[in-house]
């Protein structure tokens, strides 16, 4: 029998998915056939289908190649995954690689078939199977093949249409000037003022309302308040002007959901500010404070934050500090 071995990977494959997809027991089970997947069948399909003859190699050296293959393949499925909108987790790989190991094992089938009998590889496994026709060979094949190809459809429609309602929160993050996880303001001169942006994308399944405030050790205000539709992105830039000397000056931004009295997720960064001290000590408007009782400490805030622009977008923003 030509493709007994191929045979035996798409069947195990196919077991796999369906393991996996029903949770079913025992573990013990699922993880041999989880380590076949990835540490075996991948190199052992690529090397059948690049090497479908006898004499290409021995059964020693396809072995090696297989793990070895098979080690290069899925840390390369997994690079590019990284770089997808889906990422590295269970089910992408396990589509990915099921792929890759489908359409090897396809190669690899039609090859040996159509080559002349006796130069084809034959894997020295005995089922007790009578002979069969290479007709109906091919055609199991193929059928476990597109068997398995559904498993996985169905597998990943279950996964996106039904595992998502555990899932839902709220991405609020801190980038640097340029708008990258880079080139935060570590350091920064007294009156000098520094830039960040900040920014939140709703992933709570609704739509919602958020404010966010600043907090300092001498006082806190709101910067902005905004409503988001579900799946909607905004970015901030914010200027930050800080008047009072000291090292590693804490400022913390918070993110409140939907009016809560408690933070929903919060941000905290660290500034050191040089030079010379100006004269103030608390964050101020001045828009609300009467012309005859202004100070000079009142015009110069020792912390001053500002919303510079709405760098995602037009939006609706009521901004609260000047």
């Amino acid at each position: 029998m030509k493709l007994v071995d191929l045979v035996l990977i798409a069947i195990c494959s196919l077991l796999l998915v369906v393991a996996v997809a029903l949770e079913l027991s025992p573990v013990a089970v699922r993880v041999c056939l989880g380590l076949a997947f990835v540490l075996f069948f991948p190199g052992y399909s690529l090397v059948a289908a690049l090497f479908p003859r006898r004499s290409d190699l021995n059964s020693v050296e396809r072995l090696a190649l297989s793990f070895a293959l098979s080690l290069a393949l899925v840390p390369l499925v997994g690079l590019l995954l990284n770089f997808s909108p889906w990422r590295v987790s269970l089910w992408p790989v396990l589509i990915c690689v099921g792929l890759v190991i489908a359409a090897c094992t396809f190669a690899a089938a039609v090859q040996r078939l159509v080559l002349p009998p006796g130069e084809a590889f034959l894997a020295d496994i005995r089922l007790g199977f009578g002979p069969l026709r290479p007709g109906r060979v091919l055609f199991a094949t193929s059928a476990l093949i597109v068997a398995s190809l559904l498993a996985l459809a169905a597998a990943v429609y279950l996964e996106f249409s039904a595992g998502r309602q555990d899932e839902e929160f709220t991405e609020f993050y801190l980038l640097g000037s340029g708008g990258k996880l880079e080139d935060y303001p570590r350091s920064v001169s007294a009156g000098e003022e520094a830039s960040v942006v900040i920014g939140l994308t709703n992933r709570e399944g609704r739509s919602a309302t958020y404010r966010i405030d600043s907090a300092t050790d001498d006082a806190s205000a709101t910067l902005l308040s905004l409503s988001l539709a579900d799946g909607e992105r905004k970015e901030f830039s914010l200027g930050i002007r800080l008047t009072k000397p000291g090292e590693r000056q804490r400022m913390d931004f918070l993110l409140f959901k939907d009016g809560d009295a408690a933070p929903y997720r919060s941000l905290r960064m660290f500034v050191d500010v040089t030079g010379p001290s100006e004269p103030a000590a608390t964050v101020v408007d001045p828009t609300t404070a009467p012309p005859e009782t202004r100070s000079p400490a009142d015009e110069a805030p020792a912390v001053f934050i500002k919303v510079l622009d709405d760098v995602s977008g037009d939006g609706q923003i009521r901004q609260a500090v000047p």
